[in-house]
C-alpha cells in the first residue's frame, strides 16, 4: 500500500496516531446532488423533485437506503478496533432536523427508527454482523 493510501485509510491514520472520528455520512436517501452538504446556510424554495417520498420509501429507494447503512456498518465493522463510536443525529425520521431541511416541507427517512419509533428492518442485519 502507498503511503499516500496508508495515510488516508484508517490503519494508516491509526499508525500515525491520530484517533479515527469521521463526522459525518450522509443517509437520507433524498435527491441532493445540489445540497452542499450539512452546510446550514443552505435554503432552497420546495420543489417536488426534491421531496419524492411524501408518503414512504419506495421499494427500490428501501433497497438502497439498507444496503448504505449495511455498507456503513460494515466497514465500522472492519476497523472496530479503531473506531471508537458511532452517532446517530437523531433518534427516529419524524424528529429528524433534516425534515424541512434545506427544502421547506421535504420529508426525511434517514434514521433507523421510523415516524412510529418502529425499528426498521435493516437493524437486525446491522446487528447479525456484530453477533
Amino acid at each position: 500500500m502507498s503511503e499516500t493510501r496508508l495515510a488516508l485509510s484508517p490503519d494508516g491514520v491509526q499508525f500515525k496516531g491520530v484517533p479515527l472520528t469521521p463526522s459525518t455520512l450522509s443517509q437520507c436517501g433524498l435527491a441532493k446532488s445540489s445540497f452542499g452538504g450539512a452546510e446550514i446556510s443552505q435554503n432552497y424554495k420546495y420543489n417536488k423533485e426534491l421531496n419524492p417520498y411524501v408518503n414512504g420509501l419506495t421499494k427500490a429507494a428501501q433497497k438502497t437506503f439498507d444496503q448504505q447503512y449495511l455498507s456503513f456498518f460494515k466497514i465500522y465493522r472492519k476497523y472496530v478496533d479503531h473506531i471508537k463510536r458511532v452517532t446517530l443525529w437523531g433518534v427516529d425520521d419524524g424528529s429528524s432536523w433534516l425534515n424541512g431541511w434545506p427544502v421547506p416541507g421535504r420529508t426525511n427517512y434517514g434514521l433507523l427508527i421510523d415516524r412510529n419509533y418502529k425499528v426498521k428492518p435493516v437493524v437486525k442485519e446491522i446487528i447479525k454482523l456484530y453477533e
